[in-house]
């Protein structure tokens, strides 16, 4: 899973846009290269995968939900380190 953020340099807010599965994230992102420019004369420094944040999902839709009572299945998953947010189903 990857999660997209907006980091305001100005005054250091960070938005969380979504999220997409790496699959999801390969078929979607558009690889822009070197040189390549954007029609408002952004010009890409490397080589990179871009993609629009209208594309992405909500992370409702792309984090796994558990419930508190999940506690046994939690732990297992602890050991495998898979580590959670704490939200609530």
């Amino acid at each position: 899973m990857i999660i997209f953020c907006y980091l305001n340099e100005s005054n250091g807010d960070i938005q969380v846009l979504g999220g997409l599965t790496l699959s999801e994230f390969l078929t979607k992102a558009k690889l822009k290269r070197l040189g390549d420019t954007e029609p408002n004369g952004f010009a890409y420094h490397c080589d990179t995968f871009v993609i629009h944040p209208s594309q992405l999902k909500p992370l409702e839709e792309v984090i796994p939900r558990y419930s508190y009572d999940d506690t046994d299945d939690r732990i297992e998953d602890a050991k495998l380190g898979i580590g959670y947010a704490g939200v609530r189903a």
